[in-house]
C-alpha cells in the first residue's frame, strides 16, 4: 500500500478550491520550490482537525523522502502548471481590458473588470506564478520611465 499522502489525496490537491484546499496546495509548492513559492501560514487557523492531519502527514513525507517521492514531484508539477496556466490567462484578460477602455464599454463594468484582474495579477505575481517583469522589457523596448508606467499599468 503507497503512504504517500500526495498519492492519498491527489485528488483535493489537484482539484480542491477551498481556502484550506489552497492553503495545501500552497505547502506542497513551496516545499518543491521553496525559492520561488512562498507558504503563508495564516491559513493553518482554518484547518480542521483532519486537514491539519494531512498537513502533517505532507510534511512528514516531505521530510523522510524530500524530492525522491515521484507522487510529490508529480503533484507539485500539476499544480503549478495549473497555476502558471490561469495566471497567464488572467493577464491575458487583463490586457484585453486594457484596450476595451479605448472601445467604448460601459465605464463602470470595465472599472469592476479591470480592478478584478489587476488584483490577481499582483496576487499571482507575488505567489510565484508569473513573472511579467522579463516581458515588459521585451516587449515594450521603451525607455526606463516608459517600462515604469508600463509595469505598474499591470499592477
Amino acid at each position: 500500500m503507497d503512504d504517500s499522502p500526495y498519492r492519498q489525496h491527489r485528488e483535493m490537491l489537484l482539484t480542491g478550491r477551498s481556502p484550506t484546499a489552497c492553503c495545501l496546495q500552497e505547502f506542497a509548492i513551496s516545499m518543491f520550490a521553496s525559492y520561488r513559492f512562498k507558504f503563508s501560514s495564516g491559513c493553518l487557523r482554518a484547518f480542521t482537525v483532519e486537514q491539519q492531519g494531512v498537513f502533517g502527514e505532507m510534511a512528514a513525507s516531505f521530510q523522510r523522502h524530500g524530492h525522491n517521492n515521484p507522487g510529490f514531484v508529480g503533484v507539485c508539477q500539476k499544480i503549478i502548471t495549473k497555476r502558471t496556466k490561469a495566471a497567464q490567462d488572467n493577464l491575458a484578460l487583463l490586457m484585453r481590458y486594457q484596450t476595451l477602455q479605448k472601445s467604448g464599454t460601459p465605464l463602470d463594468d470595465y472599472l469592476v473588470s479591470l480592478k478584478t484582474h489587476q488584483m490577481q495579477h499582483r496576487v499571482n505575481r507575488e505567489k510565484g506564478y508569473i513573472d511579467t517583469d522579463h516581458l515588459m522589457r521585451l516587449s515594450t523596448g521603451k525607455g526606463p520611465a516608459k517600462l515604469a508606467r508600463a509595469k505598474n499599468e499591470l499592477r
